[in-house]
């Protein structure tokens, strides 16, 4: 647990390290932008000695180094430079022109590469002036040319001014963009530090789990000491109580041996007696074994002639009961036939009677008609 407490610490060291290298470029980055000021006088005179036969592309640099965009300050300073430039009034060749200020330590290259195409072949005389502002400034002692090597000067010195301005508003781009990334990143950076600080939560609340763990594992083994010590000390007397009664088993050995020829010459009769006996005892078992054979065989028998004899007594009471159903429906008969034919009969006695009355009454009437006529 310790190891990984060590490792999330690690981990929150580095990312604090790179935040802080991150927000140290920032904001380095930051005066560098707002010191980065060019002033020009608001009377220029600038007129540069360049030789006319050299072209102006091949005094322009060909790889132009990443220069840190920069903030005017004084938008007056770029309208009098515009109107200067288009301007056709002759320059006074007693007059100073205020340069560009030498920059900070990260805009070094620009400005060597920039004084590199402005003193191409020539020789001016530089001086420093404006001690007020405290600000290295280069000026250049122009020498006397005529008008048409003027305006071939300030054609020159617009297209590298015009170019200049193009890699400013690039670089001014640039820069931004990295702001952004630079922002993003802080996020990220601040969002893995909250990610971290989780972590590292975590990993104390483990820590501590693992403490309590380790606590109660403490007493457990100290508890278990104390029943090894005890279990010590108990192997220690079964021990010595083992070397005793192997003692005691010796001094039985040593003593029997002294019995044992005559113990077993006894032993060795009363083997042939056991012997006899038990060769008796297997003959008699034999004997058994033949006997219950025989008695198994004639118990089949016997349950064999009980079964049959179930059946018997089965079937007999079957043809019991059917006799005596047999001997109701009879006699159920029986009743119906005598019901119907005492009622036959008594219908025959009926019809008798009428028949008797039938013929009593015509022997009755020819009388009668006998004793009419």
């Amino acid at each position: 647990m310790s190891w990984l407490l060590k490792q999330a610490e690690d981990i929150l060291n580095r990312v604090d390290q790179q935040t802080g290298a991150a927000l140290h470029q920032h904001a380095s980055q930051l005066p560098k932008k707002q010191n980065q000021v060019e002033s020009i006088s608001d009377t220029p005179s600038f007129t540069p000695s360049i030789p006319l036969d050299q072209s102006i592309t091949n005094r322009m640099p060909t790889n132009r180094p990443t220069v840190i965009p920069i903030r005017r300050t004084k938008k007056t300073d770029e309208t009098d430079l515009i109107n200067y430039l288009n301007s056709s009034t002759p320059i006074n060749t007693n007059e100073i022109k205020q340069l560009i200020p030498v920059q900070s330590s990260s805009n070094k290259t620009r400005t060597n590469s920039s004084s590199a195409i402005l003193n191409d072949n020539s020789s001016p005389v530089v001086s420093t002036h404006n001690n007020n502002n405290n600000n290295k400034e280069l000026v250049l002692n122009i020498p006397s040319t005529d008008e048409s090597i003027i305006k071939n000067s300030d054609k020159q010195l617009i297209t590298i001014l015009q170019a200049e301005i193009q890699t400013l508003t690039y670089d001014k781009q640039q820069y931004e963009n990295e702001l952004h990334t630079y922002k993003r990143q802080l996020i990220q950076y601040q969002n893995q530090i909250a990610e971290s600080d989780a972590l590292l939560r975590d990993l104390r609340s483990r820590e501590s789990d693992s403490n309590e763990v380790l606590s109660a594992k403490d007493s457990q083994i100290a508890l278990l000491r104390v029943r090894l010590a005890e279990s010590d000390e108990l192997l220690r007397r079964k021990t010595s109580q083992y070397d005793e009664l192997h003692n005691e088993y010796t001094c039985i050995l040593q003593d029997s041996s002294h019995i044992q020829s005559a113990s077993f010459d006894s032993l060795q009769l009363r083997k042939i007696q056991l012997e006899q006996e038990l060769e008796r005892n297997l003959n008699e078992n034999e004997r058994l074994n033949n006997e219950n054979e025989q008695l198994i065989e004639q118990l089949k028998l016997t349950e064999k002639r009980l079964n049959d004899e179930h059946l018997q007594f089965y079937e007999q009471q079957q043809q019991t009961k059917h006799a005596k159903n047999l001997i109701n429906q009879l006699e159920y008969e029986m009743n119906e036939y005598k019901s119907k034919a005492q009622r036959i009969l008594q219908t025959k006695d009926k019809l008798i009677i009428k028949l008797k009355d039938i013929i009593q009454h015509r022997s009755s009437t020819p009388n009668v008609t006998d004793q009419h006529g």
